[in-house]
């Protein structure tokens, strides 16, 4: 049995399945938000850089992270842009990072009023 999917260390580890169950997006409704949103918002990659180097969404921010454990701390060296912005979205290759992303980031910046992923 592992404590965590994708490892940080620990850091994460606490963020239960209803934490990363909040803020889910269809393809349909995160195009519309983006869309509806783009000003007052973040899209953020939370794949590896290697992964973001292959192609990732226009403005999407890249934090530069090889693994990501390194994100949790990306997050609190960027929380002034963060809480600067309403929406947060994030998106990864199979879900868990960026489900994890969010509910780490809602936790650490509860000012930001909506935090989303693909």
């Amino acid at each position: 049995l592992v404590n965590e999917l994708i490892g940080t260390g620990g850091v994460l580890s606490h963020i239960t399945v209803k934490d990363t169950s909040e803020g889910y997006l269809t393809p349909k409704e995160w195009h519309k938000a983006l869309q509806q949103n783009f000003d007052t918002s973040v899209v953020i990659d939370c794949r590896n850089t290697k992964e973001c180097q292959i192609g990732k969404f226009d403005g999407a921010v890249d934090p530069n992270t090889t693994t990501f454990a390194q994100f949790p701390q990306w997050v609190q060296d960027n929380s002034h842009l963060l809480s600067s912005k309403k929406q947060i979205y994030m998106y990864c290759t199979g879900g868990i990072r960026c489900e994890k992303a969010s509910a780490y980031i809602r936790e650490q910046i509860p000012t930001v009023k909506s935090v989303q992923h693909l």
